[in-house]
């Protein structure tokens, strides 16, 4: 299979859980292949952290 960015050939190719496409291991995270859905990534990503900070 082939990254939907740069078609390179991946035996085990990552589906991004945003877009449900096909990447390699260089564009798999949402900010690497300008995913539609960045913003809900990046806010999960905040979300966690901050959860985590308060824990502390």
């Amino acid at each position: 299979m082939k990254c939907d960015i740069c078609d390179a050939n991946e035996s085990i190719p990552f589906r991004c859980n945003y877009c449900d496409k096909l990447f390699c291991q260089m564009h798999t995270i949402p900010v690497n292949h300008s995913c539609v859905s960045v913003n809900e990534y990046i806010n999960e990503k905040t979300l966690k952290i901050i959860l985590q900070w308060i824990r502390i």
